[in-house]
């Protein structure tokens, strides 16, 4: 289960990254994105 707490940058799933999430159900091959456009971005992959 991913839940983003309000964060400043976003949180985002599957490369949607006009839509921020805040809660959702993580499976195998999901890619999960945090961080800012002007700062470190940071992706990972469920499996």
């Amino acid at each position: 289960m991913l839940r983003d707490y309000q964060s400043l940058n976003g949180t985002f799933l599957n490369e949607k990254l006009d839509v921020g999430v805040s809660e959702a159900a993580l499976g195998n091959g999901d890619i999960l994105q945090f961080g800012g456009a002007d700062s470190d971005q940071y992706q990972f992959v469920v499996r």
